[in-house]
C-alpha cells in the first residue's frame, strides 16, 4: 500500500488535451511551467439583523487553470481558436502570401527589366511598389497588359517592370499570393470558439520522506474549457500562455472539477 500524503512538486512537464473517451489526442503542450490552479467558490450567507454572519454556505466551486509553454505550439493555439491546424499537401494546397524585395531595373541592363517569380501567383494578387531610402513606400504601380512608366505587366511567372525613373527608389516590393503544398496554417475565425477537452497535466514530485525518488503525478480535468484569449508575441524569447476553466463533469456520477493521481510505480527513470 502506498501511503502518500505530503507532496513536493519538482516541476511541470507537459499537458495533453484529448477527447473525453481518450480515443483522440487534440494537441500537446510539450514543455510547460508556471502551472497554477486557482480554486474559488460562491457563497451564500445567513445573517442576523445587524449583518453578522450566522452561517456561510458554499454554493458552487470554480477552478481556473493557467500555464506557460516555452514556445508557441500551433496545434494548441488552433485549439484555442476553435479550429484545427491545417497541413497542406499536393492537391490540398493553402493560399500563402509572399513578399520579395528586388533591385530596380537599370537602363543599361535589359535583363534587369524583367523579374521571374519563384512561384506561380494566384491571378490578380501581384503588386509592385517602390521603396525609398527611409524604407517607406510610394504609390503601387498599376498592372496592365504592357509595362510603361507607371505600370507593370505579368505573364505567367514573369513580371515586366515599369520603365519610369528610379532615381530615388532603392528597391521594389513585389507581393503576391500562391498555392503552397508545403505549409502549415492556423486560422482564427471571429465566430468560432474552442471546444471542451479533457486536460491532463503531468509533473514530477517527491515524497518529503523519500526525497531520492522522483515520481510522476497527474492532474486530470475531465471537462476543461480552454480560453480563446491568448497573446502572440513575435520575439525570440516569447512564450505561449494557455488558460481555461474546469467545468463540472455534469453527466458523470462524480461531479469532479479535477482529480490528482500519484502512482507509486510511475518513477522517473534516469536518462542515459
Amino acid at each position: 500500500m502506498f501511503e502518500l500524503d505530503g507532496v513536493l512538486w519538482d516541476s511541470a512537464l507537459h499537458a495533453v488535451a484529448d477527447s473525453k473517451d481518450g480515443k483522440e489526442v487534440y494537441y500537446r503542450l510539450p514543455d510547460i511551467s508556471d502551472v497554477s490552479i486557482d480554486i474559488s467558490a460562491d457563497t451564500k450567507d445567513s445573517v442576523d439583523k445587524d449583518g453578522a454572519i450566522i452561517k456561510r454556505s458554499y454554493t458552487a466551486k470554480a477552478a481556473a487553470v493557467t500555464l506557460t509553454n516555452t514556445h508557441l505550439v500551433l496545434g494548441a493555439y488552433a485549439g484555442t481558436t476553435g479550429s484545427n491546424k491545417v497541413v497542406a499537401d499536393t492537391g490540398a494546397e493553402v493560399e500563402t502570401p509572399k513578399m520579395i524585395l528586388i533591385d530596380p531595373p537599370t537602363t543599361d541592363n535589359e535583363e534587369s527589366k524583367k523579374y521571374t517569380l519563384p512561384d506561380t501567383p494566384i491571378e490578380g494578387t501581384v503588386s509592385v511598389t517602390p521603396v525609398y531610402k527611409d524604407g517607406g513606400t510610394g504609390k503601387t504601380y498599376a498592372m496592365d497588359t504592357q509595362a510603361d512608366t507607371a505600370k507593370f505587366a505579368i505573364t505567367g511567372k514573369e513580371i515586366t517592370l515599369p520603365t519610369g525613373d528610379y532615381k530615388d527608389i532603392v528597391q521594389l516590393l513585389v507581393k503576391y499570393e500562391y498555392k503552397c503544398a508545403s505549409a502549415v496554417m492556423v486560422e482564427n475565425h471571429a465566430d468560432k470558439f474552442p471546444k471542451t477537452v479533457r486536460l491532463t497535466i503531468v509533473g514530477l514530485y517527491y515524497d518529503p520522506c523519500e526525497k531520492d525518488v522522483l515520481r510522476l503525478g497527474y492532474i486530470v480535468f475531465p471537462s476543461f474549457q480552454p480560453s480563446p484569449e491568448t497573446t502572440i508575441a513575435m520575439k525570440n524569447d516569447s512564450t505561449f500562455d494557455y488558460k481555461g476553466d474546469a467545468q463540472s463533469d455534469y453527466c458523470a456520477k462524480k461531479k469532479r472539477l479535477f482529480y490528482m493521481v500519484f502512482p507509486e510505480d510511475d518513477i522517473q527513470k534516469d536518462e542515459d
